[in-house]
């Protein structure tokens, strides 16, 4: 199940800011399944403190409406479109990821890429990731989310197009990702160690399907030629 937020005082933030301190290069990938009902640059996600400091990446709701659009914040231009705005279907999932190197961001939507500027987001010490609105929680959205992921490299078209096909962020690139937020069943803990902080309660929603690692199963096998009964693990993948 994923996370679904009302528009109207739900949201989320990160609770260990440090870790995602928006120095190039960085990747953010997510799904999102808009509804239709948010108001011109309702939030849907921010890394950073794009606002304030001028300093971060964001995804909002168009001008137009039932448009998706992402943009860069630095302190020399303030903010810069990333692409162009894509149209969504309401409620039908969308793979959305910036990806930042040195000299650039580019976005991708459903593992297609929509654009790239020739502009990066400054520094900042604090780059929390705020999920359903702006940071500190204005400009709110109406939408599910799931499977958010902060990496930190820029990762390769071909890369951004396994996400958005389903490949858990745990298969791509694993030594590089920071965290990972899956939001199934509601909860926010991420899987290494920090958790998103909620404002109001987001409901359990749909998840779309994602491709999970294998796992090992061990079963015990008899030990040949023993004295006693004694066994040894012998892991099966399945």
């Amino acid at each position: 199940m994923a996370l679904s937020y009302s528009g109207t005082g739900q949201y989320s933030s990160t609770t260990n800011s440090s870790q995602y301190n928006a120095s190039t290069p960085y990747t953010v990938s997510l799904w999102i399944k808009p509804s239709g009902n948010d108001d011109s640059y309702d939030w849907y996600l921010e890394v950073g403190d794009c606002a304030s400091a001028q300093a971060g990446v964001g995804i909002q709701e168009s001008d137009a409406g039932g448009e998706l659009q992402a943009w860069v914040w630095n302190s020399g231009v303030y903010a810069t479109e990333i692409g162009t705005a894509f149209s969504y279907t309401n409620d039908v999932w969308v793979h959305v990821a910036i990806v930042v190197s040195g000299s650039q961001c580019e976005v991708f939507y459903n593992g297609s890429s929509n654009g790239t500027v020739a502009e990066v987001p400054d520094s900042n010490a604090n780059d929390d990731i705020t999920v359903a609105a702006s940071r500190g929680g204005s400009q709110l959205t109406d939408a599910d989310f799931a499977e958010i992921a902060y990496y930190n490299v820029a990762l390769g078209s071909a890369e951004v197009s396994a996400l958005a096909d389903g490949a858990s962020p745990l298969l791509i690139r694993p030594g590089s990702l920071v965290e990972a937020f899956p939001l199934v069943n509601g909860s926010v803990n991420g899987l290494f160690g920090d958790s998103l902080s909620n404002t109001g309660s987001p409901s359990a929603a749909e998840h779309p399907s994602i491709i999970m690692p294998r796992r090992g199963l061990v079963v015990p096998t008899p030990a040949a030629a023993a004295p006693a009964p004694s066994f040894t693990p012998r892991v099966i993948w399945f």
